[in-house]
């Protein structure tokens, strides 16, 4: 599968599952712990973030702005078939705190924000992972040259000839 095929699918996996997620963490933040609510957004984003790096830049960024969109377009949709049930089921049992419109506009920031952070992680992660595979070939340069004649030279200070004798 080519990287433009696999970002596509991630997208649509990734950015239809944070569409179902993100009215569960608006209920949350409501009428849980806000804390709680942008933890678990935060985990959805470094996971995301993750799973992208592997991708070459332009199929990543497009495959994040594709799930950024589709969280965020589909998040607003599911809302709005989650909410009243939410609703009627936190008031048979207990209240439900509804949040004012600043707070509502808090919460989208929040969202955006974190989601932004996909970007970040996938940046990080890449440079991580180039840097590790730059280490590695380094470390097989170096083990390969351990084994190497031109090391036993006299004089040399990995090996003397006349520790030998």
């Amino acid at each position: 599968m080519n990287d433009l095929n696999r970002s596509m699918k991630l997208s649509l996996i990734l950015g239809f599952s944070g569409a179902a997620l993100m009215p569960w963490f608006y209920e949350l933040f409501a009428n849980v712990s806000e804390l709680f609510a942008l933890a678990l957004l935060f985990i959805y984003s470094v996971t995301a973030g993750i799973k992208f790096s592997p991708l070459r830049t332009k199929e990543a960024f497009l495959g994040i702005t594709c799930t950024v969109a589709y969280a965020g377009v589909f998040g607003w949709m599911c809302y709005l078939f989650v909410h009243p049930r939410v609703v009627k089921l936190l008031e048979k049992r207990s209240t439900y705190f509804a949040l004012d419109l600043k707070h509502r506009g808090l919460f989208a920031l929040y969202a955006f924000l974190l989601l932004m952070t996909i970007y970040i992680v996938w940046l990080a992660a890449g440079y991580c992972r180039r840097k590790l595979e730059d280490n590695g070939e380094r470390a097989g340069k170096y083990v390969d040259s351990a084994f190497d004649d031109e090391y036993e030279k006299e004089g040399d200070f990995l090996y003397s000839k006349d520790e030998d004798e």
